[in-house]
């Protein structure tokens, strides 16, 4: 018989109304055989339990944010784990587990507060609950709580929800009472927390129970919903009634009509020599952001991928053994000058572990592994706990802006503060391609595709009102992308840099030639200049017979007035093209007669040099610079 059950965000010691709220939707909505607290009943640091206390439905809680003190809650618990502390309020015992109330729901919970930084290098990377759900076109968000939710979560409960397939999944959103909450997320929404109801999502039993000769076709079905905080005050969705059906008396799973395919990742299957599925192994299954295997299926005899936890002390990342490091290999330019700093970066030797560079020549024959890049080691995802916040200028609701450390800046030049920028997307993507583009192979991905458009018609926007800016100081923009999608492990996070050039002194250097000159001296590439084949070359659809492509390079110098000519150039690259990673800086720095700008190691520590003799703090300047672009920006968009 189906049971009526309430779900409510979290109380912070607010009991009193607590149960005149519950005694209001108990007479409105009842009756309910239980009520489930998230997060914290009572505030984190003081338990307040009135002896008058009177709830109306049998109610549960376990631990929020940090254990509760509590003389009654160190009693012994029940056979079910329970803890009675007051007439019809019970607490779950232990900071995580599973217990099954009198009346026989079954119910996991996890308390506690997520440390990214003691995880960030334990865990493999996990798509987020975000990833697949349907956009709202009509919402300027998108259909989410806030412009930054598709970087929120745990990948340790993500990994938990991907395996248990729990028929609801219940969250909060970050608070500001969180040791490290992300970059960027509105002041409303870390005090009273957000409202989300995504799409369900299935998952297919089959991965996990290869045993069960009838799993072919078994799903589950899971219904993610984020609650704010208990009555806040804008009104924010804080609680959920629901009327369970026992799984012992379930009917087949009926798949609703907006439900999508699982965000997470699941168990890879090995066939086994007749063809027929065996036991799963215990790697991770396709990562659906990139559609390509996380780790390769290890085959027998395989001595090349190591087991999990091994780190290679060449290069301190994990995936190969020492002697396949591709850091042994021959390298060409120097890291990306496009690296937005992790903390502590700002010297010559970051604290992340870098990915290794590029070979002097991909090879096709022999292709070595890639060494796998996620948000934990990642430089251009803002879950990852080393990245330095000073920098991050704006967050929208597709991407974000942010200033590179080693930027290419001369008063001789450019006489803007801001005058060398990145632009990412917030999704861990190596392209804004289409998923049937050439380049990826992949057919298509309507839920995907949307969410790349959207990515796409922000970043265009956002560029725009930087042109704006800029050239109402007489600067003109620079912008350049290299995306290699085959060939190179750090290149999966798509990003497009923008610098600001005085338009005379564009002029006065021949900018446009010198570029074209160089371009056209790389050898065995070709060049597009026409308007018309750049925008040929991102639509098409069908692949050129014999070769693999990998990717491309694009610059495009816009003009400074609206109406004007822009100068554009790409270069389609496969994968046994070589093409230098620095090659706009190292091609602006012999225009302009500035050789340490080449590099962005140098650059930065000559930054560092003249902080250090000028006694600046590089981290509230680095705000402040931030905050004035914010400003300009505000105002092009008003």
């Amino acid at each position: 018989m189906p049971q009526k059950v309430l779900i409510v965000g979290p109380v912070n010691g607010r009991l009193s109304e607590l149960a005149s709220k519950l005694q209001a939707i108990e007479s409105k909505h009842g009756p309910f055989t239980a009520c489930f607290v998230l997060g914290d009943l009572f505030k984190p640091d003081k338990v307040e339990l009135d002896a008058e206390i009177k709830l109306p439905i049998p109610t549960y809680f376990y631990q929020g944010s940090t254990p509760p003190s509590y003389p009654k809650l160190e009693q012994q618990a029940t056979q079910e784990g329970l803890v009675k502390v007051a007439p019809n309020l019970y607490y779950l015992q232990q900071k995580s587990g599973v217990v099954v109330t009198p009346d026989g729901l079954r119910v996991a919970f996890v308390g506690g507060t997520w440390d990214a930084k003691k995880y960030a290098e334990e865990l493999e990377n996990q798509s987020g609950v975000t990833l697949f759900s349907p956009p709202n076109p009509s919402d300027p968000l998108g259909g989410l709580p806030d412009p930054t939710a598709r970087m929120w979560g745990s990948l340790a409960i993500a990994r938990l929800a991907s395996h248990a397939c729990p028929r609801y999944h219940f969250a909060l959103a970050p608070s500001s009472t969180d040791p490290e909450p992300p970059v960027g997320i509105a002041g409303e929404t870390l005090d009273m927390g957000a409202f989300w109801e995504r799409a369900p999502y299935t998952t297919d039993l089959s991965s996990y129970l290869p045993q069960v000769a009838d799993s072919r076709g078994l799903k589950t079905v899971t219904r993610f919903v984020s609650l704010a905080r208990f009555a806040n005050e804008k009104k924010r969705r804080w609680f959920l009634a629901l009327n369970l059906t026992p799984a012992d008396s379930q009917q087949a799973v009926i798949l609703p009509a907006n439900s999508t395919q699982t965000p997470y990742s699941v168990p890879a299957q090995r066939p086994s020599v007749n063809g027929k599925r065996t036991a799963t192994q215990d790697v991770e299954g396709p990562n659906y952001r990139f559609q390509e295997s996380r780790k390769k299926p290890r085959a027998e005899g395989d001595n090349d991928v190591p087991p999990p936890g091994y780190v290679c002390r060449i290069c301190n990342v994990g995936g190969h053994y020492i002697r396949a490091c591709p850091s042994k290999q021959p390298a060409t330019q120097g890291l990306s000058s496009n690296a937005i700093p992790v903390e502590g970066g700002r010297g010559n030797k970051p604290s992340m572990p870098l990915p290794a560079g590029l070979p002097a020549k991909p090879a096709v024959a022999e292709r070595r592994q890639l060494i796998p890049v996620g948000p934990s080691n990642c430089w251009f995802c803002l879950s990852n706990p080393s990245v330095a916040k000073s920098l991050i200028v704006a967050i929208g609701g597709e991407s974000y802006l942010a200033f590179p450390k080693g930027g290419f800046s001369h008063p001789s030049i450019n006489t803007v503060d801001a005058s060398h920028l990145l632009l990412v997307p917030l999704a861990h993507t190596s392209s804004l391609l289409s998923p049937a583009h050439p380049v990826l192979s992949l057919g298509p991905a309507p839920e995907e595709e949307e969410e790349r458009r959207r990515t796409r018609v922000e970043m265009d926007e956002t560029k725009s009102r930087i042109r704006s800016v800029w050239g109402s100081s007489s600067h003109i923009m620079l912008e350049w992308t290299l995306v290699r999608v085959r060939t190179s492990s750090r290149m999966t996070h798509f990003q497009t840099q923008l610098l600001a050039l005085l338009s005379s002194v564009v002029g006065q250097r021949e900018v446009v030639k010198r570029l074209d000159d160089a371009l056209e001296a790389l050898p065995a590439l070709t060049v597009l200049r026409k308007d018309e084949d750049v925008e040929g070359y991102f639509n098409q659809s069908t692949l050129k017979e014999g070769e693999e492509q990998d990717g491309y390079f694009h610059l495009a110098l816009h003009p400074l007035e609206e109406g004007g000519e822009k100068r554009q150039w790409l270069v389609p690259l496969s994968t046994t093209s070589r093409f230098p990673v620095q090659f706009v800086r190292t091609t602006l720095a012999d225009v302009f007669e500035l050789p340490h700008l080449a590099d962005w190691k140098t650059a930065q520590a000559a930054q560092v040099a003249e902080d250090g003799q000028e006694g600046f703090d590089e981290e509230a300047r680095d705000k402040e610079r931030s905050s004035q672009f914010r400003a300009l920006l505000a105002k092009q968009t008003a």
